[in-house]
């Protein structure tokens, strides 16, 4: 908008009258926020033992962190029930109580971080005494690895004829080889419903408990991971630790309680 106009005047002859352009119609000035040199993507990095979570946002480059980081890899899922292997009924149906009449027996996958990779542990615990009876660790999730924790388990503590198997409905569970296995050995398989962990609510626990006092860090390789879990079952959470499931006893003291009472 052009505020300077020519007018003519009495008295002047090709003279000009200069308006004045008010301040409040000058434009404000936009202040830009700095350009950002960080491309901030949306992955989580790991630097030693503190997490940089960043959003997502496309500038020019990464940001250097300042320390050396690694891309965090997703939490690997121990659970493959998209099958069609076939599955057991759910004949446990949540009888967790200690001591109880019909002996069972639960079993589970979870994962152990280390530095050199996933490590997955397999587990079979007892539900009368809570005892973890055997387990078997290894990189990977084969049909073995559950086979393996049960005849650890069975090694351990043979078992009478009839003892109640409950898992969930993992593939590895749910193998020819190792239904065949089980019930070889007298065993009556029992699995969870779908999508129902609480079915299956010992071996989640004990789960819970170990990477809450023990595997609360990433393990530097898997050989410490190895030991550091076998001294925790068998050197503190069988033999020290107390349940209040159990009255505040001890693993081990409250099987051998209930060997004495039968």
């Amino acid at each position: 908008m052009d505020l300077t106009a020519k007018v003519n005047r009495p008295g002047f002859s090709g003279g000009c009258f200069v308006l004045v352009r008010p301040k409040w119609l000058e434009p404000v000035p936009q202040k830009r926020p700095p350009r950002s040199d960080t491309l901030i993507v949306p992955w989580r990095f790991s630097c030693h033992e503190k997490t940089h979570v960043v959003p997502t946002r496309t500038t020019s480059k990464v940001r250097r962190l300042p320390c050396p980081t690694r891309l965090v890899a997703p939490k690997p899922r121990t659970t493959q029930s998209r099958h069609q292997r076939p599955l057991a009924d759910n004949l446990l149906d949540r009888r967790f109580a200690p001591g109880d009449t019909r002996p069972a027996r639960v079993g589970d996958i979870t994962y152990i971080p280390t530095r050199e990779g996933w490590l997955y542990l397999a587990t079979v615990i007892s539900v009368q005494t809570r005892q973890v009876l055997g387990y078997s660790l290894a990189d990977r999730m084969p049909d073995e690895l559950v086979q393996q924790a049960f005849l650890n388990a069975r090694s351990a503590a043979p078992a009478d004829q009839g003892v109640l198997f409950h898992s969930d409905r993992g593939s590895q569970y749910a193998s020819a080889q190792y239904r065949k296995l089980i019930k070889s050995l007298g065993f009556v398989p029992s699995m969870s419903r779908k999508g129902d962990c609480w079915d299956n609510a010992v071996a989640e626990s004990f789960f819970a408990t170990l990477k809450n006092e023990e595997a609360t860090q990433t393990y530097e390789t898997k050989v410490e991971a190895h030991a550091a879990i076998a001294s925790y079952i068998h050197g503190f959470y069988k033999t020290t630790r107390l349940h209040t499931t159990l009255d505040y006893m001890s693993l081990n003291d409250y099987a051998a309680k209930l060997k004495q009472a039968a």
